[in-house]
This record gives structure tokens, sequence and C-alpha cells, in this order.
């Protein structure tokens, strides 16, 4: 994940000045006495394992916690007298007693049925004991005391996880199995430790290892909460590790509420901060800590959820990322009077779930768009949130019931058009990606494309591998787009394109029953200087149910060289003339046909450049052919495809042929129409598409035929036109 702000390491003689506003309130002062306290108090506590041993000192942490409770709270009473009466001994016990009798609030089912947040933290439980941590697919051994800011292979994101603490969820698991105490004990040892040794700090400290924003969100949704209920009746939690806790509980809210950042960070801090107000409604700021996580939620959802329900990052895992963050608290409101949620709030969660429903594959698998992995909605988003009660809540069940798109579908803001035969896995699906660049988490693949048939994918996007050497997932050589005179795209320099207020530049889209057209323009520049003296245009045709008909504009100048790539699921690839074919036995496959001569290559599992690749998972990369289609021209060109999919048992390998096609009798510009002829065992086919809006009006004539207008199909048999789509050049593409 994006690293959104950097800890200030300002001169000494800076310091206090810059100190003076921020203790001049009283909040802000209390929050920084905590601070400087528990790093004192913390080795005498890791030395007292059972409270009451260093009386002075643990007075002291008592009276820090007290002082962060309303006392006069319903349930407190014994609490408040014994803290009248001076016996902060008695306090604390009357103070642990509430929590183990409390029935409400609690978190939301009394056994842990299925784990939040743990696909990347793979370590059993008796790993954990051992001190040996699986996280992001890599396992390492750690020391009995644990080293927070281990990065054992190089990569961050292993010690952020690991601060995640995500791990609790598998010793509350094996503690409920087994009832064995010492899975109970080794929370308590962990989390105790970790408290001590990692302090709160004081500012925002995004680049540390244990306290960037969204760890102390996450762990505040998730692991804290889950293992504080679940380990309140064991006698192995120790009294002293549950008052840090308790303390620590109050320490997150404040740092949450202190250092908000952007983005999907935003709404994981949000809901860790929403979950603290709600689970320990004691605290005297719990009512701010809701109202202010409620609005931050809200202005989330008006602020980076588009019209047609695309989350600003544009990329798929992310987006159910954020979806699950906006669905959980709303989950989480049956536990407090005070936390409601305005009507364009739940329209918000029944868009972005529309989205979803738009854009996966026929086998419920997404497209992995920008920073993604392969993964499912109803594993990141509908079964964790049934698993919380989310069927209970009237607002959440006709979003947790919605179902997969059977209808080819546009959703002008993200730019992702998804054309489609059904819902069903052996149904066809192409989705080409004609957005803008994103908020962030973004990938150089605008126009990129991605085909499914008869049950499984045939051209993918390669995922994103990792943050620490995933740079080359992230190119425009890991996608299925053009490269210009060996150059990708380049927009990450230009922030006019990562978030829009309107509808997608350069987008056009029509459906209908019998065929899709898709169009999208990448026009911010090619290589390290963003050179615009070429502009790509993709258009897309789809003959349902059968094939499509790519074809690719490079508009400009004199000679380029164009390299078409095509990103093949792991199968072997049959190069002839100017096809590529996938071979796999009993599955289906994919020709890939040009219309003109190419020089064709293909690459798998190259290092130099990284290239042939697929990553379905973080960390996790496999070799898998990629398709490259040179050719050297004079721009402005047309090249046409066709991708043409078989079932299992049968190969269809279409001829592919241009033909000549006139303008009012005369031979057209450069570039100006594609004319084709696609030849199977049965038909031909014929395909006619004008580039140059100047000539759509008038008279073409290919064959023994003549039309107006944008563009026309025919199926022919012997000379009789079987079946014909007509484009009339019209741009339609609406919200639902």
């Amino acid at each position: 994940m994006k690293v959104l702000h950097q800890s200030g390491s300002a001169g000494k003689r800076n310091t206090f000045v810059k100190m003076l506003p921020f203790l001049c309130r009283w909040r802000h002062f209390r929050y920084m006495m905590f601070v400087l306290l528990g790093g004192l108090l913390g080795l005498f506590v890791l030395l007292t394992p059972v409270f009451g041993d260093s009386a002075v000192l643990n007075k002291s942490l008592t009276m820090q916690l007290l002082d962060l409770l309303n006392l006069d709270y319903p349930g407190l009473e014994a609490v408040k007298s014994a803290v009248q009466a001076g016996n902060y001994n008695a306090a604390v016990q009357a103070l642990v007693q509430y929590y183990q009798k409390r029935q409400f609030p609690r978190w939301y089912t009394d056994t842990l049925e299925r784990s939040l947040w743990v696909f990347q933290d793979d370590a059993s439980a008796d790993d954990i004991l051992n001190r040996k941590f699986t996280i992001l697919l890599k396992t390492a051994q750690l020391s009995r005391q644990i080293d927070w800011k281990a990065s054992p292979f190089g990569d961050r994101e292993w010690a952020w996880i690991l601060n995640r603490h995500q791990f609790f969820q598998t010793l509350v698991k094996a503690y409920q199995d087994t009832r064995d105490e010492k899975y109970a004990a080794d929370f308590d040892e962990i989390i105790r430790d970790w408290i001590i040794r990692c302090p709160v700090p004081s500012e925002p400290a995004n680049s540390s290892a244990e306290w960037r924003t969204i760890e102390a969100g996450i762990r505040m949704m998730s692991s804290w909460p889950i293992a504080w209920h679940m380990f309140q009746k064991s006698p192995s939690f120790a009294t002293t590790t549950r008052i840090l806790m308790l303390k620590s509980f109050a320490e997150h809210a404040d740092y949450l509420m202190k250092f908000p950042t952007f983005g999907n960070w935003t709404l994981l801090e949000s809901n860790g901060l929403l979950h603290v107000g709600v689970l320990f409604p004691e605290f005297k700021d719990a009512p701010i800590w809701r109202k202010t996580a409620v609005e931050r939620l809200v202005q989330g959802m008006r602020s980076q959820v588009y019209p047609d329900g695309a989350q600003f990052e544009l990329t798929t895992s992310y987006h159910n990322v954020c979806l699950f963050n906006f669905l959980q608290p709303v989950i989480l409101k049956q536990f407090a009077r005070d936390v409601e949620f305005p009507s364009d709030y739940y329209e918000g969660l029944r868009r972005m779930m529309l989205f979803n429903m738009g854009v996966v594959r026929p086998d419920g698998i997404w497209p992995m768009l920008n920073d993604s992995d392969a993964d499912t909605v109803q594993n990141t988003v509908i079964e964790p949130a049934l698993k919380l009660g989310g069927s209970k809540v009237k607002e959440l069940e006709p979003i947790l019931k919605m179902k997969p798109s059977k209808e080819s579908v546009c959703l002008p803001y993200a730019g992702i058009e998804c054309m489609r035969t059904g819902s069903e896995p052996e149904d066809l699906y192409l989705m080409m990606d004609a957005g803008p660049y994103g908020a962030l988490h973004q990938h150089e693949d605008k126009l990129n494309i991605e085909v499914y048939a008869y049950g499984r994918p045939l051209v993918i996007d390669p995922g994103r591998y990792s943050y620490h050497v995933g740079e080359p997932f992230r190119a425009a050589g890991a996608h299925n787009v053009v490269l210009v005179d060996g150059m990708g795209q380049n927009r990450a320099s230009n922030e006019s394109v990562r978030v829009i207020k309107e509808p997608s530049l350069g987008l056009r889209w029509f459906t209908s029953s019998g065929f899709d057209y898709a169009e999208g323009v990448y026009d911010e520049g090619f290589g390290l200087q963003s050179d615009k003296s070429v502009v790509h245009v993709r258009k897309v045709f789809f003959v349902k149910p059968e094939y499509w008909i790519v074809i690719d504009v490079l508009k400009g100048n004199g000679r380029h060289k164009a390299e078409q790539l095509w990103h093949f699921t792991p199968s072997k690839l049959k190069v002839a003339g100017k096809c590529v074919q996938s071979v796999v036995a009993n599955s289906a496959n994919l020709a890939v046909v040009g219309s003109t001569d190419a020089d064709i290559r293909v690459v798998e599992g190259e290092e130099t450049p990284v290239i042939g690749y697929v990553s379905y998972r973080y960390n996790e990369r496999q070799p898998s052919p990629t398709a490259v289609f040179l050719r050297e021209c004079e721009l402005p060109e047309a090249f046409e495809t066709v991708l043409y999919p078989s079932p299992a048992g049968k190969s269809v390998l279409p001829r592919v042929e241009r033909i000549r096609c006139l303008v009012e009798e005369k031979r057209p510009a450069k570039g100006a129409l594609s004319a084709i002829s696609i030849r199977s065992s049965e038909y031909e086919d014929l395909f006619v598409l004008c580039h140059d809006p100047e000539i759509v009006g008038k008279t073409k004539r290919f064959l023994n035929y003549k039309f107006t207008g944008e563009g026309i199909w025919l199926r022919t048999k012997g000379g009789k036109v079987l079946k014909s789509f007509y484009l009339s050049g019209e741009n339609t593409c609406e919200l639902r």
C-alpha cells in the first residue's frame, strides 16, 4: 500500500515551538502525557505480570486509564465507588469484572467462525507459538521477543502486515477449538510486549512499521477487538495486560482522530475509529470518536465513489477493501443508538456492489485492474458481511443478494466496458479498461483488454505481484496494450488523469442483443517524456455469441514501430502465419488473428525486461506466454485483430484478410477506415468501420455492397446475406 505521510524530523530548536499550539489544548496535552508516561511505565509493567506487585507505578497506569473513562456510564458504579474510596486495585478488579460480564456491546459473534483480513497472514497457531510467521507467502523465523520492525525479505509490506496482528485471530480460533490456555497465554505475552515496546507516536508515523494509520485502523476493526472479546474469560489474559490494552484502544482512537489520511486508508482508519467508539462506549471521548468516524465515512463515500459505483482508485481489489469498510460500519451500528448513515450512503453501497456485478467474469473472479490480485466479491465482501450478521440489516439485505450482471455494461466514470453473453461459467466475456489513471495503486494500462470464454480466462492482466519488486507489473509492457517505438504509456506525471469529475473522455459504447461496440482513447503520451505525437484509439466489436474484432488505430505522422501485446494465461502457444493460438487439451482456447503480416514472437518468463509472467496472489508469479505482434509502418494506420475463442474439443481458426472499400468511389486516405473479411468453414463475415468522421456520412462500397454510416457487419454464405448489424455513429452509455 502507498505511504501517504512521512514522519517529521524537525531540528531540536524548532521542536518546542511546533508543540506549543498542540500543548495548549487539554486533550492533546493529556494525550502527550500518556505517550511520555507510557514508555516510562513500560519496563516496569513488563516485569510485573501480576497486578499489584508494583503498586505505585501500576497506580499511575490505572489512573491514566480511569481518567479516560466516563465513570458515570451505566455498569461502572463499582469502579466509581472504588475510585472515590481511593482503592485503585479494587477499581481495576471491578473494571475487569465489568468487561467479563458485559453483554452489550460485544463483538458481532460469540465465536470466531470466519477470520477477517487474514488472507495475507497464513501462520498456524503452533507456528505462532514458536514465532514462525508466514506473511504474503513468505515464512520467517523471528526471535521469542518479536522484532516488530522485522522485514526479513526486504519488503516492508511484510512488517506492516505483521503489525496488523491478524494472527491473533489464529490464536483465538485455536483457543476456541481446544480450550488450551497456551494460546491465550501467548496472546497475552505478545500483545503486552507490543504495547510496551511500540508506544503511540506523537506525530503521524506512516513510514514506521508499527504505527502507520492504516495498520492502526485495521487493528481496531478486526484483530484487537476480536481477541479482546474472545479471550475475556481466559485466566491467562492477565489484569495488567487488560489495563494496557484498554488504554491502548483509547490511544489508537486518539491517534486516528488526529491524523486522517487519504483514499482507502481513510476508510480503514475511520472503520477502526468507529469500532473503538462503539465497542468501548465507556470512554469519555467515545461519542466524538463515533461522530467523527461516521462523518469521515460519509465524506469518503461522497468523494471517493463515482456515480457508476467505482471507487476512485480504480483497482478491483481495493474497491472491495473499500466496500467492506463502508459496509461493516452499517452492521456495527446495531451496537450504538447514535450511529446512523444518510440515504445516499446506502445508495453508494448499492452502486459499489453494482459495479462489482458488472465487471466480474462469468467464473465470479474480478479482473485484476491496477494493483489487484485474483479474488471474488463473495470471498472478500459478501461472506464476511454475512458472518457478521449483515443479512439481518434491512438496508444491506438486497445489496448482499445481488447477482452478476447477465448483460453487457458500460461504467462511464471508471471507463470500464464489459461485453458478455451472460453470467454462467460457459459464457463469453471481454473487458476493456478505457478510464482514467486512478487516484492510487495505478498501472499504465489504458485500453487493456481481458478475455474469458467457455469456462476459463484466456487473455488477462498479469496482476500486481509485489510492491517491493513488482514495478514491471505496473508498466504498460505488462498489459494488453500497444507500445510505440518500444515506449509504453506514461500517465504518472499527469495529475489531471487521476481523479475525474465527468465521464471518461473518448469513451463510446453501444450494446444490443446481436452485438456490442466499445471505444476508448489513449492520448496522454508515450515514454519518459510523455511524447504525445502518437494517439492510440482502440475499438472493439463483439459478434455475439462468437468472437471479437479489435481495431487499434494509431494517429500521427512518420514511420513508427507498433508492438501489440497479448498476455495469455499459462498455456502452450502455436504461431502460424498471422495467428497465435493457445493449445490446451480439454479446455477452451483462443486464436488471435491479424489482418496484416506482423513479426510475431512469444516471450515467457523473461527477466530483462520482466515480461511473460502472471501473478494471481501477492509475492507469487509464474511464467505465462505473451504474444507480441510487431509492425513497422507509416502513420496513421489501423490494425485489425480477431479474437476467436473455441470451446473444449473444438478449434476454430478463421482466415482474416483486408478487403477493398471505396468512399464515394475513391480510395480512402490511409488509416481512414478498416475493411476485413473473416472466413470460417461455414461463413464469410464482412466488417467495415470508419475511423475518419468526415467519411461517416458518405457512401462506402465494398465487394457487392454499399452503405452509409459508421460501420457495418454482414454474415454471408454463397453470396447471400444471412445477418447484418449496422453502426450508425451514435454514442450511448447510460448509468444503471
